[in-house]
């Protein structure tokens, strides 16, 4: 994976298929954010979400997550992904 072009203080949008073990988005947004960019936004169209990947999203730079419902996740996503302020 590489990263074509400067993306230094603009905002970055990622799109991926599944999201399961978040590999490939950690990858992504850690080259991404090395970049220099200000805000990452995550568009998902089927969230599995299995094992650690909860962590993973809260650890990652990724500033918003969004995902369809092709897919039931748990309701505690909320409870990991938001921080106490309401940010991330």
């Amino acid at each position: 994976m590489c990263l074509i072009g400067s993306l230094e203080n603009k905002d970055a949008i990622v799109l991926d298929d599944i999201a399961d073990t978040f590999g490939t988005l950690m990858k992504a947004t850690s080259i991404l954010k090395k970049s220099g960019v200000k805000t990452i936004t995550t568009l998902v169209v089927h969230a599995m979400l299995s094992n650690s990947s909860l962590k993973c999203l809260v650890e990652s730079s990724i500033s918003a997550f969004i995902y369809t419902n092709t897919v039931s996740i748990s309701k505690d996503i909320d409870t990991y992904f938001l921080k106490k302020d309401g940010s991330k």
